[in-house]
């Protein structure tokens, strides 16, 4: 199962759920990623991570391809998004809608 925005509150309440899965942690940094996957190892997830941006077509069709390696592609969870102020509606509608 693929999460974006997966090292974050809602990507790991999700990914909690999901016991049983592998897991494809992709969030905007590798020490979130890192730390989330370690986590669900620890806790007898099977979990991978992958770093990318999501407002990036190639990061996103890297992260496919990757997915797709790991045997996993059964699912995507979206949970990437960004709340910011108004001034900055360009940056949230190319992460959380795009």
């Amino acid at each position: 199962m693929l999460i974006t925005g997966g090292a974050g509150g809602l990507g790991v309440a999700t990914g909690i759920k999901l016991k049983g899965f592998k897991i494809v942690v992709a969030d905007y940094s590798d020490d979130v990623v890192n730390k989330a996957v370690e986590n669900y190892k620890k806790n007898g997830y099977d979990a991978v991570g992958f770093k990318r941006d999501i407002t990036s077509k190639e990061e996103v069709k890297n992260l496919i391809e990757f997915t797709k390696k790991q045997g996993v592609f059964g699912g995507l969870v979206h949970t990437a998004g960004v709340s910011e102020t108004v001034n900055n509606v360009d940056k949230i509608f190319n992460i959380n809608l795009k």
